[in-house]
């Protein structure tokens, strides 16, 4: 633990958390449980390298972050389904959520990258709305009512998917690489530790 930048009272948090996770009863473990837990211990390395001042591992894990959602970019480019654009939206939040961390180091530039994955993560989670509304929607009865709710749904989900589709092929444009430089440009390291220190 102590080569991830962890102190012992770090380390020690992550230990009790994976041990709490593991008795938990095996039916309130399931897929979509282990992920939550991934992306929260995710989410604490990142934090305790914030508090530890190390940048590096700071840069690491918000790579690794951003580079699942772009992957669930393209899955969800490629096959436009529910639950693909679900995971894709999953994904976002996660990442709009890391760079909540990072803002320290350039508030100004990773305020304005905050405000279009904010924006677009509420896009996938109205389409993910409508989609739960059509999901139920074919679950009922037919009906003339019916009907045109369903068409209002479908309507609905295929706007939003192309607009997020649209802000998605600028804002995953760059790899995870060249994304992470121009949030956090190596010559800034010193800057970057400080504003961290001041963050811890």
């Amino acid at each position: 633990m102590r080569r991830a930048g962890l102190g012992e009272q770090e380390a020690a948090k992550l230990r009790r958390a994976f041990h709490a996770s593991a008795s938990r009863p095996a039916a309130m473990t399931s897929g979509a449980t282990a992920l939550t837990g991934l992306v929260a211990a995710e989410h604490a390395l990142v934090r305790a390298s914030v508090r530890g001042h190390d940048p590096t591992y700071v840069r690491d894990g918000l790579r690794r972050i951003y580079r699942r959602a772009r992957r669930r970019y393209h899955a969800a480019l490629s096959q436009p389904t529910p639950g693909s654009l679900h995971e894709w939206r999953k994904a976002v939040k996660t990442l709009w959520q890391a760079l909540e961390v990072v803002k320290p180091v350039r508030p100004r530039y990773v305020s304005e990258r905050l405000r279009e994955f904010h924006g677009l993560s509420r896009v996938l989670g109205e389409e993910n709305d409508d989609a739960l509304l059509e999901s139920r929607l074919l679950a009922t009865p037919a009906s003339p009512a019916r009907d045109e709710l369903l068409d209002e749904a479908r309507a609905g989900r295929r706007r939003l998917e192309q607009q997020a589709f649209s802000e998605g092929v600028r804002m995953f444009a760059l790899k995870s690489g060249a994304f992470t430089r121009s949030l956090w440009p190596r010559r800034s390291s010193r800057v970057a530790a400080a504003a961290l220190r001041e963050r811890g």
